[in-house]
């Protein structure tokens, strides 16, 4: 069974490292992880792109064009173009998972 963890953003570049980190370090390997930006003025987007240069996860990056400020809605409607688990959970961006949160 395939779990994706999606992570909706804007402006969480303080938080964005562990966050992203935590979802794929999990024990639970069978995971996607989906990232998508919701335009943030920050470096969101580059440490996103840092990461998954060193990562050899299912791990998807996008972004989704800033209609509603502060609001997940456009980033969870984009994130339906790449979901292939069989469920999904989703994950704030200033937030991070234990290790055996998926498991």
């Amino acid at each position: 069974m395939k779990i994706s963890i999606i992570i909706p953003n804007y402006n969480k570049a303080k938080y964005l490292k562990q966050c992203i980190e935590s979802c794929l370090n999990q024990t639970y390997e069978n995971t996607q992880i989906i990232f998508v930006d919701n335009e943030s003025q920050d470096k969101s987007l580059e440490i996103a792109n840092e990461i998954k240069l060193n990562s050899k996860k299912d791990f998807i990056i996008d972004v989704a064009k800033n209609i509603h400020p502060r609001c997940w809605d456009e980033c969870l409607e984009k994130s339906k173009d790449y979901l292939s688990g069989d469920y999904y959970t989703i994950v704030g961006s200033d937030d991070f998972l234990n290790p055996n949160y998926i498991e």
